[in-house]
């Protein structure tokens, strides 16, 4: 994804600090948390009183101040918040956009910082603020109830009533390519001897699949390219652990950090395996919702494969992210 707004990237707190070096940033990033509290009075003038972890997501941190706020930090030493920080420039400016939209009673509004940006960064930390939104995720325990998929394919609907031209000057549009791939391929053939002994067992256990799968992505990218399906803003990402359910039982989309422009199926693929299919996916490119399926399950297991490769996760960390490996294979063996 290409990041576009760099430019717009603020250093408050660099400022702030100087170069004082490696021990101000072990004050930052104490026992592995950054300095909320501080990054808060920085950069948005905010005298935090309450600050919450939030679980949940595998990018980036969340934490709620005051129940006033949300606020997403990346850290960007890792591959993961390397990968979010390229992604935050653009998709809290469509969100701000959105506000003018007739989601704009649907998804969080970004806070500006003091200096005018809908972000911050500094040293390997990049944040971003925004509304608060009350309630509890939807999650994945459960199917949705007959209320929610009304609410949420009216979202759908409306998401897909924008059309590309409307975000064309800062948003990434779908080019069918799929660099990570490439990476997957590598890290199959030459990398699982790095891997904890848990993960190069499944990768190498699973290893033809994955390469023949790889393949077929490939094929199905290079037809659907030719097909010049229309675009329209997409989500990409959306699920129960992505849906917030307010005290008056609305729904709310959040976590737009994969927000583009494609063919609608980038976001009907979510459902289309799903007995109420119909209610999203009427009219939707066939072939597109499969390539949609599996890419989704071939880059999450690269990004997942990558991370661990990298020593980016403790123990109890690695054992959750084994558990998500092998639910996506199970699933790439059934598509």
């Amino acid at each position: 994804m290409q990041n576009a707004f760099l430019p717009e990237r603020q250093s408050c707190l660099s400022e702030r600090f100087g170069m004082e070096g490696k021990g101000q940033m072990e004050r930052i990033l104490k026992n592995g948390e950054p300095d909320v509290k501080t990054d808060l009075a920085a950069c948005y003038g905010i005298q935090a009183e309450k600050i919450l972890r939030i679980a949940g997501g595998t990018v980036g941190r969340t934490y709620g101040i005051d129940n006033r706020y949300l606020l997403k930090i990346y850290d960007t030493d890792t591959a993961v918040g390397k990968l979010g920080m390229k992604r935050l420039p653009v998709w809290v400016q469509v969100l701000e956009r959105l506000q003018e939209s007739g989601l704009r009673d649907r998804i969080c509004r970004p806070v500006r910082t003091a200096e005018g940006s809908l972000f911050y960064v500094h040293d390997r930390i990049a944040g971003a603020l925004f509304s608060f939104i009350p309630g509890e995720a939807v999650g994945y325990g459960r199917p949705y109830t007959g209320e929610e998929m009304k609410q949420l394919s009216e979202i759908v609907k409306e998401l897909h009533r924008i059309p590309g031209d409307a975000f064309a000057d800062i948003c990434p549009a779908e080019s069918y390519e799929l660099p990570f791939c490439d990476a997957l391929e590598r890290l199959l053939l030459s990398e699982t001897g790095g891997l904890p002994e848990a993960f190069r067992k499944e990768a190498e256990g699973k290893r033809e699949m994955l390469l023949g799968r790889l393949e077929t992505l490939r094929e199905e990218a290079r037809k659907l390219k030719e097909e010049n399906l229309p675009f329209v803003l997409c989500h990409t990402d959306i699920h129960g652990g992505n849906l917030i359910r307010d005290p008056q039982g609305k729904l709310w989309l959040i976590d737009w950090e994969n927000v583009m422009l494609a063919p609608k199926e980038a976001d009907l693929f979510a459902f289309c395996e799903e007995e109420y299919a119909d209610l999203f996916c009427e009219n939707a490119d066939e072939r597109a919702l499969r390539y949609y399926l599996l890419r989704r399950d071939l880059e999450d297991i690269q990004e997942f494969l990558d991370s661990v490769l990298n020593g980016e996760y403790d123990r109890a960390g690695q054992g959750e992210v084994l558990s998500h490996v092998k639910r996506i294979i199970g699933h790439m063996q059934m598509i």
